[in-house]
């Protein structure tokens, strides 16, 4: 598989975890969620993987803005990607910004989230092209 091709597919993986549809469906967060998955959030506190489901699968719904993803292939079964994400506020204004990163491992054919990591940023600018 090509660079360009894996960072397209993750890139996918990650935005479907933005959405609120996925973040409530249990199968997909599960197909999605590595079943050693650990986030480390925005605020600092961890999650495990049911945690975390738990935690999607009640939240209330929001838009999540993303841009400048960036992949860096670790080894044969390990990807290293890493973006700009905040909420988007219904004016189009930004709020709660972070730099994430994320660890994707290949494991039986399916790429699956084993690590993410939220970093508060005191903001950036809106880039479409990413």
């Amino acid at each position: 598989m090509d660079d360009f091709y894996l960072l397209q597919k993750l890139k996918k993986y990650e935005i479907d975890l933005h959405r609120s549809e996925p973040r409530k469906n249990h199968q997909q967060l599960c197909a999605l969620l590595h079943h050693d998955f650990l986030e480390i959030g925005r605020s600092g506190q961890t999650y495990d993987r049911n945690a975390i489901i738990l935690a999607l699968e009640n939240e209330a719904p929001y838009q999540v803005w993303s841009q400048d993803y960036v992949l860096k292939i670790m080894s044969v079964d390990v990807a290293l990607l890493t973006y700009k994400a905040a909420k988007l506020r219904t004016d189009g204004q930004l709020e709660n910004c972070s730099i994430r990163s994320s660890l994707w491992k290949l494991e039986r054919e399916q790429w699956k989230m084993i690590f993410h990591q939220g970093t508060a940023l005191d903001g950036f600018e809106k880039n479409s092209n990413s």
